[in-house]
């Protein structure tokens, strides 16, 4: 659920958010309003770098994704209005494609979210190579598809269409 919502956040416009220790599965132990709680509870534990650092890698594969990819920064009305959705999706998922703004770069990025607890088969139109699945997000060639792609419960796919991919 993490890489999931780290997946939107990574893959939204404008400026991103996330608490310090969250990247590597920071826990208050349940306690949603920690301000009057004692700093052992509030302190970030170092030794979860390590225990969660499928997660940990995982932002920074998202965080290169990001990077290499302007249309996630630019927050301006021209790019937002050249957002579409992916179409006919199931209860429970969601999914966008968004142009680049940069010549030169990937030219269409695809992100779609599972939020269910099973295997989807998504359709999707054109083809892509992933750079994110359930396990691993960044700027390395995961596998290709075609037409469509299947996107593991409570997980995301970012895809980037394979022309763009190859020459950039």
């Amino acid at each position: 659920m993490n890489k999931l919502s780290s997946a939107i956040t990574m893959t939204s416009q404008g400026i991103p958010f996330f608490l310090g220790g969250e990247e590597f599965a920071r826990s208050k132990d349940g306690d949603e309003n920690s301000y009057a709680s004692s700093r052992e509870e509030n302190m970030l534990d170092w030794k979860n770098v390590e225990s969660f650092s499928d997660v940990v890698e995982y932002y920074r594969g998202l965080l290169k994704i990001r990077d290499s990819f302007a249309a996630f920064m630019d927050c301006t009305a021209m790019t937002a209005n050249h957002i579409t959705s992916v179409e006919d999706l199931p209860k429970g998922v969601a999914g966008f494609y968004i142009p680049n703004t940069e010549q030169g770069k990937w030219s269409k990025v695809c992100a779609v979210f599972n939020g269910t607890d099973e295997d989807k088969n998504i359709a999707v139109e054109g083809e892509w190579i992933r750079i994110a699945d359930e396990n691993v997000a960044g700027l390395n060639n995961l596998g290709t598809c075609s037409g469509s792609v299947n996107v593991k419960p409570h997980s995301a796919a970012i895809l980037v269409d394979k022309e763009g991919y190859e020459s950039a």
